[in-house]
C-alpha cells in the first residue's frame, strides 16, 4: 500500500512537471514569435528609411512619382515615423495631403487632420500606406472603405 501511494505521488509530480514544462515552452515560443516579428518589422522600417535616403541622394522625389501617376490629393495611412516624414516632405510640394489615417488618433500630435480607419473617409487620389510590414492587411481593410488606389510607401520608393 505504501509503495502504491508513493507511485501515485510520483506520477502526480511527473505529470505536474511535464504540464509546467509545456506551459513554459508555449509561453516562450509565443514570446520568441513576438520578438522575431518585431525585429522583422523594425528591419523593414530601417530598410524603407535607407531606400528613401538613397532616392533623395539621387534627387528622386516622392512628389514627382505621385504627379506622374496623377495623384495630387493623397491620404497617409500610418502617422508614426514614416507617416510624419512623408507628410513633412509632401507639404513642401504641390501634393495635397488631405488627412492622415491611424488607429492611434489620440497619440498623434500633428497639424494634419487624423481619421480613424473606421471613419467615413473623403475620397483621395491615393492612400499611401507607411506601415509597410502590414500593407496587405491594411490594403484589404481599406479597399472596402475607399475606391482609390492604396499603395505602399515602400513600393513608391522602389519605383522612383
Amino acid at each position: 500500500m505504501k509503495v502504491g501511494k508513493k507511485m501515485i505521488h510520483f506520477s502526480e509530480l511527473v505529470i505536474s512537471f511535464l504540464a509546467g514544462k509545456l506551459i513554459c515552452q508555449y509561453q516562450l515560443d509565443k514570446k520568441i514569435f513576438y520578438i522575431e516579428e518585431r525585429a522583422d518589422r523594425n528591419a523593414r522600417l530601417i530598410n524603407v528609411f535607407y531606400l528613401w535616403m538613397k532616392q533623395k541622394q539621387n534627387e528622386k522625389h516622392i512628389s514627382l512619382f505621385l504627379k506622374d501617376k496623377g495623384f495630387y490629393k493623397v491620404a497617409i495611412y500610418g502617422m508614426h515615423f514614416l507617416g510624419e516624414c512623408l507628410y513633412d516632405e509632401l507639404k513642401e510640394t504641390d501634393i495635397t495631403v488631405l488627412y492622415g489615417i491611424d488607429k492611434n488618433v489620440t497619440k498623434i500630435t500633428s497639424d494634419l487632420r487624423i481619421m480613424l480607419p473606421t471613419d467615413k473617409l473623403e475620397e483621395a487620389d491615393a492612400v499611401i500606406v507607411t506601415p509597410v510590414f502590414y500593407f496587405n492587411e491594411i490594403e484589404r481593410q481599406m479597399s472596402q472603405k475607399i475606391s482609390c488606389p492604396i499603395i505602399s510607401l515602400e513600393d513608391i520608393l522602389e519605383n522612383l
